[in-house]
């Protein structure tokens, strides 16, 4: 069995998660709603649909089980890399142009069960320089 870290992530070979919940946030009243659990495949629909606008790479998503918190879909990143492979390709790009923080800023890393794993920082910067219309034409 694959080991996690706290914000869990998957690797290629990894399984998909079997149900998924995210959040939206109304424009006009700033109230949040919680859609789902949705299968791995609907969600993924609604990812790629124009239907759905407020499911973006910035989205949080969460199920309490491989993802143990709400956590935006561009910060998983294998997650993120099947969901969009465009826009993860470009939000690298975009955070290897960005100047390294100061040592102390640094996300540190940690090992779990024999593995190193990376402590995830949400860097916004970035992921706000991509544009919201991530579905592909």
């Amino acid at each position: 069995e694959l080991p996690m870290s706290s914000r869990k992530q998957w690797s290629s070979y990894a399984p998909l998660p079997q149900a998924i919940q995210y959040c939206e946030e109304n424009a006009r009243s700033n109230e949040r709603c919680v859609r789902g659990p949705l299968t791995y495949e609907v969600f993924e629909k609604r990812y790629r649909s124009n239907e759905w606008p407020s499911v973006n790479y910035k989205t949080p998503i969460w199920n309490g089980n491989e993802i143990d918190r709400w956590t935006p879909i561009h910060a998983l990143d294998a997650l993120f890399k099947r969901l969009d492979p465009k826009k993860h390709k470009q939000l690298k790009r975009l955070k290897k142009q960005q100047p390294s923080p100061p040592q102390s800023q640094a996300p540190s890393s940690k090992t779990q069960n024999g593995r190193l794993y990376a402590n995830h920082t949400f860097t916004t910067s970035a992921a706000s320089k991509l544009s919201l219309s991530h579905k592909s034409s």
